[in-house]
């Protein structure tokens, strides 16, 4: 019980730190901007933005191994579209 509760808030910090990364960028994206992003984008296209981007649901095989694979990064850290769109809405609430 005790892991499983870990493992969970381990899963909300991942979350949370993606979701920040692709909204706040490196750091280079100015107020406005980000302002713009919330207006223009739903929290389910902001999700499939950063699925894409950052190659979240594929796995990776590597070319000397057929048959061995590794786990997409959702697979891996067990979280779903709807996971890190809630985590896009909290902060989204969180800087509106």
């Amino acid at each position: 019980m005790a892991w499983q509760k870990r493992r969970n808030a381990i899963g909300d910090d991942l979350l949370k730190t993606g979701a920040e990364a692709f909204v706040f960028g490196e750091g280079d994206r100015d107020k406005e901007t980000i302002r713009l992003l919330w207006q223009r984008h739903t929290d389910a296209q902001l999700v499939a933005q950063a699925i894409a981007l950052w190659r979240l649901d594929k796995t990776y095989s590597p070319w000397w191994e057929e048959f061995w694979r590794d786990p997409s990064q959702m697979e891996r850290y067990g979280f779903t579209n709807q996971d890190l769109a809630e985590a896009l809405r909290r902060l989204r609430a969180n800087e509106g």
